[in-house]
């Protein structure tokens, strides 16, 4: 059911998406003639992350997950650590997007909602070296793998958290962070997705970005990408169909860009 909405939604965004002409707004002409066009740089820095990937996927031992959210239309309680690699670590294309849009934001403070095998996470490690970053993952054998992955390339500005959101989030509240930029990937389901990004919204101070994965997984995630393009208090937000962005910031209006990915 979700793999023919996905498909019908594919259609519909590639009869819909706009490239640069007609891009009106010079943030978002930029974001697509400029910042998503550093694929090869991208590439480059990547190579670490692919190295990863590949031994992932030649990695046949099986684990037994504890998954606190819809993180898979693969049902089984345990899978091999290739299988996951294959089916829920974001694609290489995918990585590179993001390690464009993290090198263009420069954060401070990285938030991340499922850090998974770790491939995104140790790709925003290369993109803002000098960042901080907050991973958090249900799954504590995937947050113990990429804690390793990390370690073994020196990577130490991450902080690994083991748990549900919704016991961690009061842990962080009590911190007082604000992140820069938040990559949130760790539950497809329309109430915790409207749920997190309203708690991410009321703690951006300033100009931020919330890259929401996979917004065309099923028709919940869809609903709830589609109410916070509506909601006034999100005023821009650009369509990319694998993930969608919010940016906020006083100085922007209330706009939303369905696009094509570079």
């Amino acid at each position: 059911m979700s793999a023919c909405f996905e498909a019908t939604r594919w259609l519909r965004h590639q009869f819909m998406a706009r490239g640069p002409h007609g891009v009106h707004s010079p943030l978002v002409y930029r974001m697509i003639t400029e910042v998503l066009t550093r694929r090869r740089e991208a590439r480059n820095s990547l190579k670490p992350v692919e190295a990863c990937r590949q031994r992932y996927l030649a990695d046949r031992g099986m684990m037994r997950l504890e998954d606190f959210g819809a993180g898979s239309r693969r049902r089984e309680t345990s899978r091999s650590i290739s299988s996951i690699a294959r089916h829920a670590s974001s694609s290489a294309h995918q990585l590179e997007a993001l390690w464009c849009l993290v090198r263009d934001a420069r954060p401070d403070l990285i938030l991340e909602f499922g850090t998974n095998l770790g491939l995104g996470t140790i790709t925003m490690a290369l993109a803002a070296p000098e960042a901080r970053i907050i991973t958090m993952e249900g799954d504590p054998q995937l947050s113990s793998m990429a804690r390793q992955q990390a370690r073994d390339l020196g990577l130490d500005q991450i902080e690994f958290l083991s748990g549900s959101f919704d016991a961690l989030l009061p842990v962080l509240a009590g911190r007082d962070i604000s992140p820069d930029f938040t990559f949130l990937d760790g539950n497809h389901r329309r109430g915790p997705v409207l749920e997190y990004s309203q708690w991410l919204l009321s703690r951006c101070r300033g100009d931020a970005t919330i890259l929401i994965d996979d917004v065309y997984w099923s028709r919940d995630m869809s609903a709830a990408w589609s109410e916070l393009c509506s909601r006034s208090d999100v005023p821009l937000t650009m369509d990319f169909f694998h993930f969608g962005l919010i940016r906020t910031g006083a100085r922007l209006r209330k706009e939303h860009f369905v696009l094509r990915l570079p």
